[in-house]
C-alpha cells in the first residue's frame, strides 16, 4: 500500500463525522447494503463517497427499498462485466468519487460503462421479431447484460424525478428571497382571523417559534411531518401520555397554518410544504 492511499484510510468514525451521521446510522447502511467492514482504519475515499451518495438520495427522498434494488441491479451488472475478477474487496464501489464522463456512470456503483446511461426513454436490445420461446431461462443460461441494464434505467428515471422537483423548490425558495413587499403587508395576510382559526402574530412568541421551526431549510426537499415539528418545539420526552399531548398541539397548530395558507399537504404522504406564502 502506497503512502498516499494509507493517508487515505479512514476509520467509521471519521467517517460519521465527514458524514455528518452517527456511527451507528453508519453502520446500519454498511449491514443493509451488504458491504464490507473493517476493525481498523481500512476506509477509503471511494467508499466515503458510496455512503455519502446514498445519504444524499435518501435526503432527496428516494426510498431505500429502492436504492438497495438499484444496487441488486448495479452489482449484478458489474460482476457481468467481470469487474469482480480485479481482486479488489470492494471492487463494487472503487469507482465511487470519480468525476469524468459522469453521462456513462451508474449512479451508485459510479462504474465508467463506456456508453451514456440517460434516465429516460432508453430501451435497449428490443426486437419484434417473432422468436420461439427460450428452452432455458435467465437463471439456467446467465443473465444478460442489457436486460440488467434495462432494468436501472426506470429506477434512475425516478431519481431524475425527484431531484428534478427538489432544484424547482429551491429555486422558487431563491426567488422568493428577492420579494419586496412591506413586512406589514406581508404580516397582514396571516394577522386576520379566518373562518375557523384565529389570527397569528409573528411577534407573538409561541407563533413566531412555530413559523420558524416550519421555515427550517431542512424541511425544503422532503417537507416535514408531525414529529418533526414536535422535536423542535418541544424537548424530547418518554412520557407516552406527553408525547400524545405534544402531538395532539402540533396538529392543531398545523391546521391554524393551513387555514391561512401557509403549508400544504404532500400528496399522499403524512408529510407538508411550506408555500410560496411563507416562502416569501
Amino acid at each position: 500500500m502506497s503512502i498516499m492511499s494509507a493517508r487515505s484510510m479512514k476509520t467509521l468514525g471519521d467517517m460519521a463525522i465527514r458524514l455528518n451521521r452517527p456511527a451507528v446510522v453508519i453502520a446500519g447502511l454498511q449491514a443493509r447494503f451488504d458491504l464490507p467492514t473493517f476493525p481498523d482504519a481500512d476506509y477509503s475515499d471511494a467508499y466515503l463517497a458510496f455512503l455519502r451518495t446514498l445519504i444524499y438520495l435518501r435526503t432527496l427522498g428516494i426510498a431505500e427499498d429502492r436504492l438497495l434494488r438499484l444496487w441488486h441491479f448495479e452489482r449484478k451488472l458489474l460482476q457481468l462485466l467481470h469487474v469482480d475478477s480485479t481482486g479488489s474487496e470492494t471492487w463494487f464501489l472503487d469507482s465511487c468519487g470519480a468525476i469524468t464522463r459522469r453521462d456513462r456512470r451508474l449512479l451508485l456503483s459510479n462504474y465508467d460503462i463506456g456508453i451514456a446511461v440517460p434516465s429516460h426513454a432508453l430501451q435497449l436490445g428490443l426486437n419484434f421479431a417473432s422468436t420461439l420461446p427460450e428452452l432455458f431461462g435467465g437463471a439456467e443460461m446467465g443473465e444478460d447484460a442489457l436486460r440488467v441494464l434495462n432494468d436501472i434505467i426506470p429506477l434512475l428515471h425516478r431519481r431524475a424525478q425527484l431531484s428534478r422537483a427538489a432544484n424547482e423548490r429551491y429555486l422558487t425558495a431563491l426567488a422568493a428571497a428577492s420579494d419586496t413587499t412591506a413586512l406589514a403587508e406581508e404580516a397582514a395576510r396571516v394577522c386576520q382571523p379566518g373562518r375557523r382559526q384565529r389570527a397569528m402574530n409573528p411577534l407573538n412568541k409561541r407563533d413566531a417559534r412555530l413559523l420558524q421551526a416550519v421555515h427550517d431549510g431542512r424541511w425544503l426537499l422532503k417537507g416535514f411531518r408531525n414529529r418533526d415539528l414536535r422535536h423542535s418545539l418541544f424537548p424530547p420526552t418518554a412520557d407516552a401520555t406527553k408525547r400524545r399531548r405534544q402531538a395532539a398541539q402540533v396538529t392543531r397548530r398545523l391546521a391554524l397554518l393551513h387555514a391561512h395558507g401557509l403549508i400544504a399537504k404532500v400528496s399522499r404522504t403524512h408529510r407538508w410544504q411550506v408555500t410560496a406564502k411563507v416562502g416569501a
